[in-house]
C-alpha cells in the first residue's frame, strides 16, 4: 500500500513537471460569463402595484443614459411608462416601482434602454400583467398655508403613483411631486372659498384628506374719503394676502396696481385711467370680493384753469397754471395728440401747479392748436386756442417702418429719397423705402441678403450698401429696376458703427470699431479710412482718421458725416473724450483738418450737407457755416428736448424732410428757413 502511494506521488510529480515545461499543451479553464445588465422578473407586493428591476453587474461604457421602459407591445412602439436612472451608475439593482398608471388586468412588456437605444434581445424582453393599484393615502398637509399664492404640501408615500388629478373641493388644481414623499399643490385664483376637501386622484382611485381646508377671509376697515389723481392712498384692514398677485384692487371695476402691501394694509396710487370722480373700492383677496362697510366711496377733486398763454413758437416755453391738478396721471393733448410736459412746479400753499413744455410737435398746418387737459370723464379745453409760430408742415402722416441703429439712413437718388430700415419680418431683414413726395407714401424694396452692420450712401443714380458681414460684401442697388449687383468686397476688417459718404466719384468709409473677440468685451477702434472708386469698382486704403486711442478709452464710433464741396466732414461719435470735435478730410489735398467743435456731444444722429452748410440734428438743429467755421443753433425749427437718435433727414426740391424717434410722421420745412 505504501508503495502504491509513493508511485502515485511520483506520477503526479512527473505530470506537474511536464506542465511546467510546456504550458501551451494544457488549455486554461473557461471562465463563467456574467452579463453586464440583467432584467429581473417582476415582483408583486401584497398591497398592490409591482416592482421591476435592472441588475447592474458592471457599468457599461460609454454611458449617457439608462433606464427601464414599459410598452403595450413587444416592439415598444407604444411606450406607456419609463424611468431614467440617475448617473453615475453603480453596481447594484435599480428598481422601477409602479403603483398606478397602468390598466388593471392588462399585459405589458418591459425592457431596458441604454444610450437612447432600446434592448431588443429576447432575454431582455419580459412580460407582466398589472393586477391592482396600491392604496393612495395622504398622511398630513402643511396646515399653515391659507392664502392664494401659497403652496400646500401633501405628505405621504407617493412613490410609483401616477397622479391623474388633484384639487380642492370640486376644483382641479395643479399638483406635482417634489419627492416620493411630498406633493406640492399651488393655491391659484381657482381655489374655492369656504371649507373644502383636499383630494388626490390616481388612475383608478380617489383619496380625500381627513381634515377640511379653507382660505382666509379679508376685511376693509378704513380709507380716505377724498383724494386726488396721482395721490398715494392707504387702505387698512385684516387678513390681506402676503402675495402681490393674491390681492387685486379695483376702482369702479378697473384693476389698480398695488404699490406696497402687508397683511393689514394696501397702498396704491389713484390712476389717471379712472373715468369717474366717484370711486368705488373693491378688493379681491383669496378669491373673495371685499367692499368697505356700506360700500362707501372715495371722491376726487376737479382741477381748474388759472392761466394760459395765447401764442407760442417752436423752442419757446409753453406754461399753463391750474388749481387742484393731480401730481400724476394727468393727460395733456394738443389738437388731439398727447404731449408730455418737461417741467412742473407745485405751490402746495395755493394748491396750484405750473406745467411747462419746451415745445411740441403735431399737425400745425392750421397754425393754431387747442390745448386740452383730460381729467376722469371730463375733457377741459383751455381757451383761447394757442397760435403757433413755426415753419413746419406734414410731409407724411405715417412712417410704415422702424429706423435701425444707424446714422444717416436716408440717401437721395435722382431727386428721390430712399431710407434703409427694418422690413418687419421675423428674421430682422432690411428694406429700402422709397418716398413719394406727392402722396407722402412709401414703397418697399426688400434687401435679399443679410446685413449685420450696414452702412450706405449713394451716387446720382445708384445706392451703395456695405453689409458689415464677415466676408466684406458690398452691393450696388439700381433703384430704376430694383436690382442688386455685388461689387468688389470691402478689404478691411469688419467695421461697425462707422460712417460712409460720397465725395465726387469716390466713397469714403471711416471710424467705428471692429467686433470684439470677447463676449461683452472691449472692441477695437478702427481709425482706418478706405475709399471706393465707383468708376473702377476698386477699394483702396486712404488716410487714417487723425485721432489716437487713449489708454482705457475707445476710438470714435457712431459718427455721422456730411459733404461740403470736396471735403468730408466727420462729426460726433461716442466713447471718446474728443467726441465733440469736428474733422474734415480734404479729398484734393488728402489731409485731415480740425474744425470747430460741436456745441455738445453727438452720437447716433443724422447730419447732412446743403450747399456751404452742414446740419446736425442733435435734438435742436445746429448749422455749420464753412466760410466762418462755426456751429450755431437754428431756433424755432426742431423742438428742444426730443430724442433725435435714429433720426431720418433728407432734402428733396428745397424741402428738408425730417423725422425723430418716437414720432411717426415725416415733417418738412423749406431749406430757406435753415439759412436764416
Amino acid at each position: 500500500m505504501k508503495f502504491h502511494i509513493q508511485l502515485s506521488c511520483i506520477f503526479l510529480f512527473a505530470i506537474f513537471s511536464a506542465c511546467k515545461k510546456d504550458k501551451q499543451e494544457i488549455p486554461s479553464p473557461i471562465a463563467s460569463q456574467v452579463p453586464q445588465l440583467e432584467l429581473l422578473e417582476p415582483n408583486y407586493p401584497s398591497n398592490g402595484g409591482l416592482n421591476l428591476g435592472l441588475k447592474i453587474n458592471s457599468v457599461p461604457e460609454p454611458l449617457s443614459n439608462i433606464g427601464i421602459l414599459i410598452a403595450l407591445d413587444s416592439a415598444f412602439k407604444d411606450v406607456v411608462l419609463y424611468k431614467n436612472f440617475e448617473l453615475p451608475l453603480e453596481v447594484k439593482t435599480y428598481n422601477l416601482n409602479v403603483k398606478s398608471g397602468l390598466e388593471l388586468n392588462s399585459s405589458y412588456y418591459y425592457t431596458y434602454f441604454i444610450n437612447n437605444k432600446i434592448s431588443t434581445a429576447k432575454s431582455d424582453l419580459l412580460k407582466f400583467t398589472f393586477g391592482k393599484e396600491s392604496k393612495l393615502k395622504i398622511d398630513s398637509i402643511s396646515i399653515a398655508t391659507r392664502s392664494i399664492g401659497d403652496t400646500l404640501r401633501l405628505y405621504g408615500d407617493f412613490e410609483g403613483f401616477q397622479l391623474k388629478e388633484a384639487g380642492i373641493g370640486n376644483v382641479k388644481l395643479q399638483a406635482y411631486k417634489k419627492s416620493d414623499k411630498v406633493i406640492y399643490m399651488p393655491l391659484t385664483d381657482h381655489t374655492p372659498v369656504g371649507e373644502q376637501d383636499i383630494y388626490l386622484h390616481s388612475t383608478y382611485q380617489k383619496t380625500v384628506f381627513k381634515d377640511k381646508f379653507s382660505l382666509s377671509t379679508a376685511q376693509i376697515i378704513d380709507f380716505p374719503k377724498e383724494v386726488k389723481i396721482g395721490q398715494e392712498v392707504k387702505i387698512t384692514g385684516t387678513n390681506f394676502s402676503k402675495y402681490r398677485n393674491a390681492n387685486k384692487l379695483f376702482i369702479n371695476d378697473e384693476e389698480v396696481a398695488i404699490k406696497s402691501f402687508g397683511i393689514n394694509f394696501i397702498q396704491f396710487v389713484i390712476p389717471n385711467t379712472i373715468k369717474s370722480a366717484t370711486l368705488h373700492v373693491n378688493l379681491k383677496c383669496n378669491n373673495q370680493n371685499i367692499a368697505p362697510k356700506g360700500n362707501a366711496p372715495m371722491r376726487i377733486k376737479r382741477p381748474e384753469v388759472v392761466e394760459l398763454p395765447g401764442e407760442i413758437a417752436i423752442g419757446d416755453f409753453l406754461s399753463v397754471t391750474l388749481k387742484d391738478l393731480p401730481k400724476t396721471a394727468v393727460q395733456f393733448f394738443i389738437d388731439g395728440y398727447e404731449t408730455e410736459f418737461i417741467h412742473r412746479s407745485d405751490d402746495d400753499r395755493e394748491n396750484t401747479s405750473q406745467i411747462s413744455w419746451s415745445t411740441f410737435i403735431n399737425n400745425y398746418t392750421n397754425k393754431s392748436v387747442q390745448l386740452e387737459v383730460r381729467y376722469l370723464d371730463e375733457k377741459i379745453k383751455l381757451s383761447p386756442s394757442i397760435k403757433i409760430k413755426d415753419p413746419w408742415f406734414i410731409g407724411s402722416n405715417e412712417i410704415p417702418f422702424n429706423a435701425i441703429d444707424m446714422t444717416n439712413p436716408a440717401v437721395l437718388v435722382n431727386n428721390t429719397a430712399y431710407i434703409l430700415a427694418n422690413n418687419g419680418s421675423a428674421n430682422g431683414g432690411l428694406s429700402f423705402w422709397k418716398f413719394n413726395k406727392t402722396s407722402g407714401n412709401f414703397t418697399e424694396t426688400k434687401v435679399p441678403f443679410a446685413c449685420e452692420n450696414p452702412k450706405m450712401t449713394a451716387s446720382k443714380n445708384k445706392i451703395y450698401l456695405y453689409t458689415g458681414n464677415q466676408n466684406g460684401q458690398f452691393y450696388e442697388l439700381d433703384p430704376s429696376n430694383n436690382t442688386f449687383k455685388e461689387l468688389e468686397k470691402y478689404p478691411g476688417i469688419v467695421r461697425t458703427n462707422g460712417t460712409i459718404n460720397r465725395v465726387n466719384n469716390k466713397l469714403y468709409m471711416v471710424t467705428g470699431h471692429n467686433p470684439s473677440p470677447y463676449p461683452f468685451g472691449r472692441t477695437e477702434g478702427d481709425r482706418t479710412m478706405y475709399s471706393y472708386d465707383i468708376a473702377n469698382n476698386k477699394w483702396e486704403k486712404s488716410v487714417d482718421f487723425p485721432e489716437n486711442e487713449i489708454i482705457g478709452v475707445y476710438d470714435r464710433m457712431r459718427t455721422s458725416s456730411f459733404v461740403i464741396g470736396s471735403r468730408l466732414f466727420v462729426i460726433g461719435g461716442s466713447m471718446h473724450t474728443g467726441q465733440v470735435q469736428t474733422y474734415a478730410f480734404d479729398t484734393d489735398t488728402k489731409r485731415w483738418e480740425t474744425k470747430a467743435d460741436l456745441p455738445y456731444s453727438f452720437s447716433d444722429k443724422s447730419s447732412l450737407g446743403i450747399a456751404d452748410y452742414g446740419f446736425a440734428f442733435l435734438g435742436p438743429l445746429y448749422r455749420y457755416t464753412a466760410t466762418r467755421n462755426i456751429w450755431e443753433q437754428i431756433p424755432h425749427i426742431i423742438p428742444y428736448g426730443h430724442d433725435a437718435s435714429n433720426s431720418i433727414a433728407f432734402v428733396v426740391d428745397d424741402q428738408l424732410y425730417y423725422s425723430i424717434n418716437r414720432y411717426n410722421k415725416l415733417l418738412r420745412v423749406s431749406v430757406n428757413e435753415l439759412k436764416k
